[in-house]
């Protein structure tokens, strides 16, 4: 297999340590032990095998197109993990990918394009604090009069656009913004004793929300 992935030129380096970094890549893409079997090779393992030859030569700028496509839950974690290495050492990437999960888990700057043309350029954060307008929070207490107390607390900050009180007990809060909107929520007077509380589950929005949102403006202009 190492002899798969040193086929390219790469003036830098010499074959043996070409052949030294392409076992190393091939063991950690699971492929190490599919010696010189490429054409029996599944859709997904060409995929490993593809990145695999990309990443050994070591170029300034990577581009990946659909990197995990086809691939099962482990085999794209590992995926992720040596792309996160190579971000880490500084490394420039492009990648592209319908898997919105994907580009929120891995990218610094996301380009959202509709027929060749950019349609959003941000980070996850950026785009989902412009495009979504809102997040949810529910709590649940085992008090009548701390959910009273707690509609009273947060009902006048700027960023809650609506509190929905679906029973005595339970309260759901839509807010817009990020986390740190999310802490000013927690941080009020009524969570110094955590005990009254008994759950707190939030939906924040994602990356597909945004992605979905800038698809229905599409479709209805």
């Amino acid at each position: 297999m190492g002899k798969s992935c040193i086929f390219r030129y790469n003036a830098r380096k010499t074959k043996k340590k070409l052949e030294r970094e392409a076992k190393v890549i091939l063991d950690r893409l699971g492929l190490i032990e599919r010696t010189d079997r490429v054409k029996n090779f599944s859709g997904g393992m060409k995929r490993r095998l593809n990145l695999a030859i990309n990443l050994i030569m070591d170029t300034e700028v990577l581009f990946l197109d659909e990197v995990t496509a086809g691939l099962d839950p482990q085999s794209q974690h590992t995926v992720w993990e040596l792309l996160r290495e190579l971000k880490n050492n500084h490394q420039t990437i492009i990648l592209t990918t319908h898997d919105m999960n994907e580009a929120e888990t891995l990218s610094d700057r996301v380009l959202i394009l509709d027929e060749g043309k950019i349609i959003a350029d941000g980070t996850s954060e950026s785009l989902k604090e412009r495009f979504c307008e809102e997040n949810t929070l529910e709590i649940v207490s085992d008090q009548k009069m701390i959910i009273q107390e707690l509609i009273k607390q947060i009902e006048s900050l700027d960023f809650v656009k609506n509190i929905v009180n679906d029973n005595d007990l339970k309260i759901s809060i839509f807010f817009a913004g990020g986390i740190k909107n999310l802490v000013k929520i927690l941080h009020q007077e009524i969570y110094s004793d955590l005990g009254e509380i008994k759950e707190l589950n939030l939906r924040q929005s994602t990356l597909e929300d945004v992605f979905l949102i800038l698809a229905r403006r599409r479709l209805n202009q």
